[in-house]
């Protein structure tokens, strides 16, 4: 902060230049808060004492300023001798009214210089722990993002903090000779993770799932660094999602359910290590990835060794609560030393104790597998629709053996009772949070949705017998 001049003066008797005198008061108390730091960077108690302090000033120049303006209408000693009519007595009221408000105005203004006094001083105790020339701030700033604690650093480095727990209980009513599952309840989802920026153009995700859901140990969600200091594009490198299905990039808090499509269980990997890169406009994506094996093991779509993907998106309509989502996606896999690829898909539910509706088991001696995906999202005020279709070409290189075609897709419907639409996220080609327009914590009824789902999947052909699931 620089040095201020004292732009107060005091030594005035005269009528005229007051107005003058006390804009120079008004100026001052203005680059007093121009130079000195903003409230927000100042401790609670420094900042409350700041305002109190500036709210005073604003009262007195209020006061002031409506002296001012009786005092412009108060005729002077000249005015009243030159008017024949006024007389003696005229002269001396106009004296007295005079005399009455430069007392008031001097009164004011002695508490204006001893309350500019004590900025000036707050003023410059703030300066003296402000870092030196050249040095970046270590003020650390705290915000909330999307309900979480974010910290940001300063110069374009932040943390923030977040996570969820998702509960989910399952009743089973099974045909005769299906077995018997229990009915039961457990966590879905319990997720710690940290993210955020660094220098601007840096960003990192880490995120692990701690449920005792079908697991012993932790499962590795994100891990992984972004880069996108080039305009439109942007790298990643990391544990991330793959390429491929519109479901998976809609976050899970985001959905109408709980869990995603079972044509999404069969054929989609959900996350491996990898490297990607996309570019995108203002209504379109095109993304390519090159991706191996992930940290988890157990991986239930298959077990490849390394994989290529591609996705391109448009919006042709594209308003806050009216937009039409085309997507299509393409996956190349080769297997791993165990030259082999299973497919399955549970029965719409992790709460089924490994049963699952449809299984290929482990195929044999397969050379790679292609697949195939398109996507459609149509979505108009409350209402919305969505749909995906995919399909897998297993080539196998056992002589007399054909390659395989499994298929499967899903329609499903939703309607917020309560007027709510997701938003469409352009960048990422996946929707976003609901805001709910009456939110329980203002007493209103949240934000309540209908939804529903049909899906089916297919996974026998030729001699695999992997069965057939419709939920």
């Amino acid at each position: 902060m620089k040095a201020m001049p004292n732009l107060l003066k005091t030594k005035s008797s005269k009528t005229k230049p007051l107005i003058i005198k006390f804009s120079k008061y008004l100026c001052a108390t203005t680059a007093l808060l121009v130079f000195a730091q903003p409230v927000w960077a100042m401790d609670p108690q420094t900042a409350k004492r700041f305002e109190q302090m500036m709210a005073v000033i604003e009262a007195q120049n209020e006061k002031i300023a409506r002296l001012e303006a009786r005092l412009a209408v108060v005729p002077s000693q000249s005015d009243v001798n030159a008017d024949s009519k006024g007389g003696a007595n005229a002269s001396v009221n106009a004296s007295v009214n005079e005399s009455r408000a430069l007392k008031k105005i001097s009164a004011l203004e002695t508490q204006v210089q001893q309350q500019q006094a004590q900025l000036e001083q707050q003023a410059w105790a703030l300066e003296s722990i402000e870092p030196a020339a050249g040095e970046a701030s270590q003020q650390v700033i705290i915000k909330r993002r999307g309900g979480s604690p974010q910290f940001d650093f300063g110069n374009g480095t932040t943390f923030n903090l977040h996570g969820r727990i998702q509960t989910d209980y399952a009743f089973f009513d099974e045909d005769s000779g299906a077995g018997d599952i229990a009915d039961q309840g457990d966590l879905r989802r319990l997720w710690l993770a940290a993210r955020g920026t660094i220098a601007h153009d840096w960003g990192y995700s880490l995120m692990a799932d701690f449920a005792t859901v079908n697991t012993n140990r932790p499962v590795v969600q994100d891990a992984w660094l972004s880069y996108t200091g080039v305009d439109d594009l942007t790298f990643k490198v990391g544990n991330q999602i793959e390429l491929f299905s519109f479901e998976q990039h809609v976050s899970n808090l985001n959905q109408s359910f709980v869990e995603r499509s079972i044509v999404h269980d069969a054929f989609h990997p959900v996350r491996s290590i990898g490297a990607t890169a996309k570019y995108h406009g203002g209504n379109w994506t095109l993304a390519g990835g090159v991706f191996s094996e992930g940290p988890n093991d157990g991986n239930d779509t298959d077990d490849q060794q390394y994989a290529f993907g591609t996705r391109a998106t448009i919006a042709p309509i594209l308003k806050d609560d009216h937009y039409l989502h085309l997507g299509a996606a393409a996956r190349y896999a080769a297997p791993g030393g165990g030259d082999s690829f299973t497919y399955n898909a549970r029965p719409g539910t992790r709460l089924s104790d490994g049963v699952q509706g449809a299984n290929t088991g482990a195929i044999s001696d397969v050379d790679d597998a292609t697949t195939y995906a398109v996507e459609l999202v149509y979505n108009i005020g409350p209402v919305a629709f969505q749909a995906e279709y995919m399909s897998v070409d297993v080539e196998r290189d056992e002589p007399g053996l054909n390659s395989l075609d499994f298929d499967g897709g899903y329609v499903q419907a939703s309607w917020f009772v309560t007027g709510e639409n997701r938003k469409y996220n352009a960048k990422n080609a996946g929707l976003g949070r609901v805001k709910p327009k009456s939110p329980l914590h203002k007493g209103g009824w949240g934000a309540w949705e209908l939804a529903a789902r049909y899906a089916t999947v297919d996974l026998t052909d030729q001699d695999v017998t992997g069965g057939e699931l419709d939920t």
